[in-house]
């Protein structure tokens, strides 16, 4: 099947599960970034056009007899005339290709996985083996073992399991070529059978986990789920045939080049030795650290994006972050609930509420307690800055106000796009500092990836590069 980067068309006729007699010849359209029926005809007449936007459901068959479910459709045009015939449109946010769903609740699996941009290159596993004396003597031995599957729960819900699977190619009868590709997948094991937004859901949180330890954006390649309605039944075992998944995926490009491991943050060597607590660690924070998880994403979706617009984004995280994870106060909650009680006292009873309001957030911490905070418990990120005499967080206050307020503070700085380059990058590694903290790295290692980190972007003359 065509890959998640690979525009592809597919011709056949297309109803709705409610009216299977009503066919309608037509090509489905996908490309990364959208996905969209063109019918030589119309499954609705104008009326029911004009009330009805959205369908849950539409079925068709290929040209090469595949079942397909089309997922959350959206009527986009409808035209008609004399002597012209009826054409429309539909917008379509996910295909199933391998089965007809009859409702919206029957889309459930028990596994769903996936091959992920850059995951080969992360897991940094091989099952080659090449003989070394094979090679002085001019006769090569190379021999392939798949590795052995790595598996490890989650929750009480699923589990996650990497498998090693292989693609062996032939060349006129082996006589020109002959070759083996391994290619490794992730797999999501559910213990019952889950609605499909749940594996999207589970499988984004792996892809931002993976997007951090890659420094990359990670997209699906392919995507196949199992499920009981696709089950057949021999004389003494079961088969689940494979559905093709695919979903919109906006800015994946069209070519994906290799990422080298060394250009990553941690890679599985670095985890290998319980590579479940860390997945672990990561989906228990996922109820407070959602929202840092996506703006991460984003900022590693940025690229391209102003230097002005990446550093909010960034700052947004990081203060999010601090916010979320810390209980710090300016006092504490007695000495503040006192202060605020003597103010309002003090004030005429028509302006109590107005001022309530206005000091409802007045104990929380200003953002250049918050940096400082941060960068106390993460002194490395700033090593190698320039000594400038007013302090790191000085000039990132500047800058927010600045583009928050248009105060002039820190337009010098912004002028300087060198300077306000390296402050996001300072930025980032601070943010990356911390959620590799939420992980459960300790400081020592942590210390020992950003310096690595920082000496790949020219953030650091140089950096012992041990485990």
């Amino acid at each position: 099947m065509e890959k998640f980067n690979e525009d592809f068309e597919i011709d056949g006729y297309w109803w709705f599960p409610e009216k299977p007699d009503n066919k309608v010849a037509g090509t489905l359209y996908y490309s990364s970034d959208a996905m969209r029926l063109e019918l030589m005809g119309t499954l609705t007449d104008v009326k029911q056009h004009l009330k009805q936007f959205e369908y849950p459901i539409i079925h068709g068959i290929s040209t090469k007899g595949q079942q397909i479910t089309l997922h959350k459709c959206y009527a986009s045009s409808f035209s008609m005339g004399y002597p012209s015939f009826a054409t429309s449109k539909y917008a379509i946010l996910q295909l199933f290709i391998g089965l007809h769903f009859q409702k919206e609740d029957n889309i459930k699996f028990n596994k769903v996985y996936a091959y992920l941009t850059h995951f080969d290159e992360w897991m940094g596993v091989s099952g080659f083996f090449t003989e070394p004396n094979s090679i002085k003597e001019n006769d090569f031995h190379i021999s392939y073992s798949p590795p052995k599957e790595i598996k490890f729960e989650i929750d009480t819900k699923f589990a996650i399991s990497i498998w090693f699977g292989f693609n062996m190619h032939t060349e006129n009868m082996g006589v020109k070529e002959q070759s083996i590709k391994q290619n490794i997948s992730i797999s999501i094991d559910a213990k019952e059978e889950l609605q499909f937004a749940q594996f999207m859901n589970i499988l984004a949180d792996i892809r931002n986990f993976l997007g951090l330890a890659c420094l990359n954006p990670i997209y699906p390649l392919e995507v196949k789920g199992l499920t009981k309605s696709n089950e057949q039944k021999f004389d003494t075992y079961t088969v689940q045939s494979p559905i093709s998944i695919y979903f919109q995926q906006y800015k994946m490009p069209k070519q994906i080049k290799e990422l080298p491991s060394m250009h990553m943050l941690f890679t599985y060597r670095d985890i290998s030795d319980d590579i479940g607590h860390y997945f672990r660690r990561w989906f228990e924070n996922k109820s407070i650290l959602e929202p840092i998880y996506n703006l991460y994403s984003e900022i590693l979706h940025s690229h391209g994006m102003m230097l002005d617009q990446q550093f909010l984004l960034l700052m947004h995280a990081v203060e999010a972050y601090h916010r979320r994870t810390s209980n710090e106060t300016e006092v504490d909650t007695e000495s503040h609930e006192q202060r605020i009680s003597a103010i309002i006292s003090d004030v005429p009873d028509k302006y109590k509420e107005w001022l309530k309001i206005k000091l409802q957030f007045s104990n929380e911490l200003s953002l250049r307690k918050r940096l400082d905070s941060l960068l106390n418990q993460f002194p490395f990120v700033l090593e190698d800055f320039d000594k400038e005499s007013k302090p790191f967080t000085s000039k990132i206050v500047d800058i927010r106000n600045y583009l928050a307020h248009y105060s002039n503070n820190a337009r010098p700085i912004l002028e300087d796009g060198h300077k306000i380059f390296e402050i996001c990058q300072r930025l980032k590694l601070l943010l990356e500092s911390a959620l590799l903290f939420q992980l459960g790295f300790d400081n020592s290692k942590i210390e020992l990836l950003i310096n690595k980190s920082k000496f790949r972007k020219g953030l650091k003359d140089n950096v012992s590069i041990k485990d």
